[in-house]
Protein backbone atom coordinates (compact mmCIF):
# COMPACT_ATOMS: atom_id res chain seq x y z
CA UNK A 1 0.00 0.00 0.00
CA UNK A 2 1.34 3.44 -0.93
CA UNK A 3 2.39 5.39 2.15
CA UNK A 4 2.20 9.04 3.20
CA UNK A 5 5.12 8.45 5.57
CA UNK A 6 7.84 10.72 4.19
CA UNK A 7 10.75 8.33 4.76
CA UNK A 8 9.31 5.32 2.94
CA UNK A 9 7.35 4.47 -0.22
CA UNK A 10 5.03 1.59 0.63
CA UNK A 11 3.78 -0.18 3.74
CA UNK A 12 3.46 -3.93 4.08
CA UNK A 13 1.48 -5.37 6.99
CA UNK A 14 1.70 -9.17 7.30
CA UNK A 15 0.72 -8.54 10.93
CA UNK A 16 -1.81 -6.07 12.28
CA UNK A 17 -2.61 -4.96 15.80
CA UNK A 18 -0.39 -4.58 18.82
CA UNK A 19 -0.28 -3.96 22.58
CA UNK A 20 1.17 -1.03 24.50
CA UNK A 21 4.54 -1.61 26.17
CA UNK A 22 5.93 1.90 26.78
CA UNK A 23 5.02 5.54 27.11
CA UNK A 24 5.81 5.91 23.41
CA UNK A 25 2.67 3.84 22.72
CA UNK A 26 0.33 6.26 24.50
CA UNK A 27 -0.89 8.07 21.38
CA UNK A 28 -0.57 5.23 18.86
CA UNK A 29 -1.63 6.31 15.37
CA UNK A 30 -1.88 2.66 14.28
CA UNK A 31 -4.50 1.92 16.93
CA UNK A 32 -6.65 4.84 15.81
CA UNK A 33 -6.27 3.85 12.16
CA UNK A 34 -7.05 0.17 12.81
CA UNK A 35 -10.29 1.01 14.60
CA UNK A 36 -11.25 3.35 11.76
CA UNK A 37 -10.56 0.63 9.17
CA UNK A 38 -12.56 -1.85 11.25
CA UNK A 39 -15.53 0.51 11.23
CA UNK A 40 -15.19 0.81 7.45
CA UNK A 41 -15.29 -2.99 7.09
CA UNK A 42 -11.76 -3.18 5.67
CA UNK A 43 -10.49 -6.76 5.18
CA UNK A 44 -7.84 -7.68 7.71
CA UNK A 45 -9.14 -5.35 10.40
CA UNK A 46 -12.14 -7.36 11.55
CA UNK A 47 -10.52 -7.56 15.01
CA UNK A 48 -9.58 -3.90 15.12
CA UNK A 49 -6.24 -3.44 16.85
CA UNK A 50 -6.05 -6.95 18.33
CA UNK A 51 -2.81 -8.66 17.29
CA UNK A 52 -3.61 -10.65 14.15
CA UNK A 53 -1.39 -12.57 11.74
CA UNK A 54 -2.23 -11.87 8.09
CA UNK A 55 -0.70 -14.83 6.18
CA UNK A 56 -2.55 -13.90 2.98
CA UNK A 57 -0.31 -10.81 2.79
CA UNK A 58 3.02 -12.62 3.20
CA UNK A 59 3.83 -12.73 -0.53
CA UNK A 60 2.61 -9.23 -1.48
CA UNK A 61 6.05 -7.65 -2.12
CA UNK A 62 6.88 -10.38 -4.63
CA UNK A 63 4.05 -9.17 -6.83
CA UNK A 64 5.62 -5.71 -7.12
CA UNK A 65 8.48 -5.78 -9.64
CA UNK A 66 9.41 -2.11 -9.21
CA UNK A 67 12.24 -1.58 -6.67
CA UNK A 68 10.49 -0.10 -3.65
CA UNK A 69 11.25 0.96 -0.08
CA UNK A 70 8.83 -0.89 2.22
CA UNK A 71 8.04 -0.04 5.83
CA UNK A 72 7.21 -3.43 7.36
CA UNK A 73 4.31 -3.54 9.81
CA UNK A 74 3.37 0.09 10.11
CA UNK A 75 0.26 -1.24 11.87
CA UNK A 76 2.02 -3.59 14.28
CA UNK A 77 5.45 -4.75 15.49
CA UNK A 78 7.26 -7.61 13.75
CA UNK A 79 8.83 -8.62 17.05
CA UNK A 80 5.75 -8.62 19.26
CA UNK A 81 6.13 -11.33 21.92
CA UNK A 82 3.07 -13.18 20.64
CA UNK A 83 4.30 -13.48 17.05
CA UNK A 84 5.96 -16.90 16.63
CA UNK A 85 9.49 -16.91 15.27
CA UNK A 86 8.26 -19.38 12.65
CA UNK A 87 5.93 -16.70 11.29
CA UNK A 88 8.68 -14.08 11.35
CA UNK A 89 10.79 -16.56 9.35
CA UNK A 90 8.12 -16.47 6.64
CA UNK A 91 8.28 -12.67 6.54
CA UNK A 92 12.04 -12.74 6.12
CA UNK A 93 11.82 -15.48 3.53
CA UNK A 94 9.75 -13.12 1.38
CA UNK A 95 12.17 -10.28 2.10
CA UNK A 96 15.10 -12.42 0.97
CA UNK A 97 13.33 -13.48 -2.21
CA UNK A 98 12.29 -9.89 -3.00
CA UNK A 99 15.93 -8.81 -3.27
CA UNK A 100 15.11 -5.83 -5.52
CA UNK A 101 13.23 -4.12 -2.68
CA UNK A 102 14.48 -2.60 0.58
CA UNK A 103 12.62 -3.21 3.84
CA UNK A 104 12.60 -0.96 6.91
CA UNK A 105 11.75 -2.63 10.21
CA UNK A 106 11.20 -0.49 13.30
CA UNK A 107 10.53 -1.99 16.72
CA UNK A 108 10.07 -1.12 20.37
CA UNK A 109 10.85 -4.75 21.22
CA UNK A 110 14.58 -4.61 20.58
CA UNK A 111 15.32 -7.42 23.01
CA UNK A 112 13.21 -9.87 21.02
CA UNK A 113 14.72 -8.65 17.74
CA UNK A 114 18.18 -9.21 19.18
CA UNK A 115 17.24 -12.71 20.30
CA UNK A 116 15.80 -13.53 16.88
CA UNK A 117 18.95 -12.56 14.98
CA UNK A 118 21.29 -14.47 17.30
CA UNK A 119 20.53 -17.54 15.20
CA UNK A 120 19.68 -15.90 11.86
CA UNK A 121 21.39 -13.72 9.29
CA UNK A 122 19.97 -10.30 8.49
CA UNK A 123 19.16 -10.05 4.76
CA UNK A 124 21.20 -7.45 2.87
CA UNK A 125 18.09 -5.51 1.86
CA UNK A 126 16.89 -4.93 5.43
CA UNK A 127 17.16 -1.79 7.54
CA UNK A 128 16.74 -2.37 11.28
CA UNK A 129 15.69 0.40 13.65
CA UNK A 130 14.44 1.02 17.17
CA UNK A 131 12.25 3.72 18.66
CA UNK A 132 13.95 6.00 21.18
CA UNK A 133 11.19 7.98 22.85
CA UNK A 134 12.94 8.74 26.15
CA UNK A 135 15.93 7.87 28.33
CA UNK A 136 14.47 5.11 30.47
CA UNK A 137 12.66 3.07 27.81
CA UNK A 138 14.26 4.18 24.55
CA UNK A 139 18.00 4.41 25.23
CA UNK A 140 18.37 0.76 26.39
CA UNK A 141 17.04 -0.41 23.00
CA UNK A 142 20.08 1.05 21.27
CA UNK A 143 22.42 -1.51 22.83
CA UNK A 144 20.26 -4.38 21.54
CA UNK A 145 20.34 -2.90 18.04
CA UNK A 146 24.07 -2.22 18.18
CA UNK A 147 24.71 -5.85 19.14
CA UNK A 148 23.17 -7.21 15.91
CA UNK A 149 25.84 -7.74 13.25
CA UNK A 150 25.64 -7.80 9.47
CA UNK A 151 22.98 -5.07 9.14
CA UNK A 152 23.30 -2.88 6.03
CA UNK A 153 21.56 0.08 7.70
CA UNK A 154 20.71 0.71 11.34
CA UNK A 155 18.49 3.64 12.27
CA UNK A 156 16.79 5.29 15.22
CA UNK A 157 13.34 6.81 15.34
CA UNK A 158 13.91 9.54 17.91
CA UNK A 159 10.58 10.56 19.41
CA UNK A 160 9.44 13.10 20.23
CA UNK A 161 12.50 15.39 20.30
CA UNK A 162 16.22 15.14 20.97
CA UNK A 163 15.82 17.61 23.82
CA UNK A 164 13.96 14.91 25.76
CA UNK A 165 17.21 12.90 25.69
CA UNK A 166 19.18 15.98 26.77
CA UNK A 167 21.19 15.88 23.52
CA UNK A 168 22.03 18.69 21.15
CA UNK A 169 22.14 17.90 17.44
CA UNK A 170 25.97 17.74 17.41
CA UNK A 171 25.97 15.47 20.46
CA UNK A 172 23.42 13.23 18.74
CA UNK A 173 25.61 12.94 15.62
CA UNK A 174 28.60 11.96 17.76
CA UNK A 175 26.52 9.36 19.60
CA UNK A 176 25.32 7.93 16.28
CA UNK A 177 28.99 7.45 15.38
CA UNK A 178 29.64 5.61 18.65
CA UNK A 179 26.58 3.39 18.42
CA UNK A 180 28.28 1.86 15.36
CA UNK A 181 31.96 2.17 16.29
CA UNK A 182 31.90 1.63 20.10
CA UNK A 183 35.56 2.71 20.52
CA UNK A 184 37.52 5.49 18.82
CA UNK A 185 39.70 8.55 19.38
CA UNK A 186 39.35 12.27 18.83
CA UNK A 187 41.25 12.28 15.53
CA UNK A 188 39.15 9.52 13.94
CA UNK A 189 35.88 11.04 15.14
CA UNK A 190 36.83 14.46 13.82
CA UNK A 191 37.89 13.10 10.43
CA UNK A 192 34.72 11.02 10.05
CA UNK A 193 32.26 13.70 11.15
CA UNK A 194 34.23 16.67 9.76
CA UNK A 195 34.41 18.31 13.17
CA UNK A 196 37.47 20.31 14.25
CA UNK A 197 38.99 19.68 17.71
CA UNK A 198 37.76 23.01 19.10
CA UNK A 199 34.17 21.91 18.35
CA UNK A 200 34.56 18.23 19.18
CA UNK A 201 36.41 18.40 22.50
CA UNK A 202 33.70 20.26 24.49
CA UNK A 203 31.04 17.98 22.95
CA UNK A 204 32.94 14.91 24.16
CA UNK A 205 33.40 16.42 27.63
CA UNK A 206 29.66 17.12 27.84
CA UNK A 207 28.75 13.58 26.75
CA UNK A 208 31.16 12.20 29.35
CA UNK A 209 29.56 14.32 32.08
CA UNK A 210 26.16 12.91 31.07
CA UNK A 211 27.49 9.36 31.35
CA UNK A 212 27.14 8.47 27.64
CA UNK A 213 30.87 7.99 26.98
CA UNK A 214 34.11 7.56 28.91
CA UNK A 215 37.59 8.77 28.03
CA UNK A 216 40.69 6.78 29.04
CA UNK A 217 44.39 6.98 28.29
CA UNK A 218 45.49 4.52 25.60
CA UNK A 219 47.40 1.52 26.95
CA UNK A 220 49.54 1.67 23.81
CA UNK A 221 50.30 5.39 23.78
CA UNK A 222 49.43 7.38 26.91
CA UNK A 223 49.48 10.61 24.90
CA UNK A 224 46.25 9.49 23.21
CA UNK A 225 42.75 9.24 24.64
CA UNK A 226 40.54 6.27 23.81
CA UNK A 227 36.83 7.06 23.86
CA UNK A 228 34.23 4.36 24.54
CA UNK A 229 30.46 4.37 24.65
CA UNK A 230 29.16 3.35 28.09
Amino acid sequence: MASKIEWTEETWNPITGCTKISSGCKHCYAEVMAKRLQAMGMKGYEKGFKLTLQPHRILEPLQNKKPTMYFVNSMSDVFHKNVPFEYIDKIFDTITKASWHKFQILTKRADIMNEYFKTRKVPNNVWLGVTVENKNEGIPRIAYLRDISGVSVKFLSVEPLLEDLDLTYTQYIVMMYFWETKKSNVKKIGETLLLDPSTLTPVLKKLESKGYIERNRSTIDERNLEINIT
